[in-house]
C-alpha cells in the first residue's frame, strides 16, 4: 500500500513537472520566434548602422521590433468565420495615419502567416480599413482616436498603436515603450470583434482592463 501511494505521488510530481515544462517550452516558442520575426527583418535593412546618429539607430532598433511584432501577431491570433473570404488573398496590415516604420515595415510585406501572404497597405483614409486585419493608429491620429475606435469596434480588426492609454481608450493592444517594448492587451476590447488570441500571446503581454 505504501509503495502504491509512493507511486502515485511520483506520477502527481512528474505530471506537475511536465506541465510546469510545456508552459515553460511554450513562452520561451514565443519569445524566441518574435526575436526571429525581429531579425529577418533586421537583414531586410540596407542602411549601415555606422551612417546613423545614436538616436536614428535607436528608432530603427523600435521600428524593426515593432514591425516584427505585427507580422507575429497573425500567427498568434484567430478572425472569425464571417472573416474568412477576406483572407483568401492574404492578411492585410494597415497603417492608419503618419507611418512611423517605413522600410523595416516593407520588410514583412510578401511574407506568409498561416500559409497566406502578408500585405501592407498605407491608409489614405478611415473609410479604407474595413479590409484589414491589423490594424495600426499612429500617434498623430490621436486626436480623431474615438472616431476610428468607432468605426472599428464592431468589426473583426486588431487595431494596435502605441498612443499613451489605449488600450483603455478603447483599444485592443498597444506598444508601451519603458527600457524595452512591451505588450499591453485588453482582453475584453478584443472579445468584443470575436478575435481569438493565442494563449501563449497573453503569456507575454500585460492584460488591461
Amino acid at each position: 500500500m505504501h509503495r502504491l501511494l509512493t507511486i502515485n505521488r511520483n506520477k502527481t510530481r512528474l505530471a506537475s513537472n511536465q506541465r510546469f515544462l510545456i508552459t515553460l517550452l511554450g513562452r520561451l516558442w514565443v519569445l524566441s520566434f518574435l526575436w526571429l520575426g525581429s531579425t529577418i527583418l533586421l537583414s531586410t535593412e540596407k542602411t549601415s548602422a555606422a551612417e546613423l546618429t545614436v538616436d536614428e539607430s535607436d528608432q530603427m532598433e523600435i521600428n524593426r521590433i515593432k514591425s516584427a511584432y505585427l507580422y507575429n501577431f497573425l500567427k498568434y491570433i484567430d478572425f472569425p468565420e464571417s472573416n474568412e473570404e477576406q483572407q483568401l488573398s492574404g492578411f492585410k496590415v494597415c497603417v492608419l495615419g503618419q507611418d512611423p516604420f517605413g522600410i523595416a515595415l516593407d520588410g514583412v510585406a510578401g511574407r506568409r502567416a498561416k500559409g497566406k501572404p502578408v500585405i501592407i497597405q498605407r491608409l489614405e483614409s478611415l473609410g479604407q480599413v474595413d479590409t484589414c486585419h491589423i490594424l495600426y493608429i499612429s500617434q498623430s491620429e490621436e486626436a480623431n482616436l474615438s472616431n476610428i475606435l468607432r468605426k472599428t469596434e464592431s468589426k473583426a480588426i486588431l487595431t494596435v498603436s502605441d498612443i499613451p492609454d489605449f488600450v483603455v481608450r478603447g483599444g485592443m493592444v498597444a506598444f508601451v515603450s519603458h527600457q524595452q517594448i512591451r505588450l499591453e492587451i485588453n482582453l475584453n476590447n478584443v472579445q468584443r470583434s470575436n478575435i481569438k488570441i493565442s494563449a501563449l500571446l497573453l503569456e507575454i503581454a500585460k492584460l488591461r482592463e
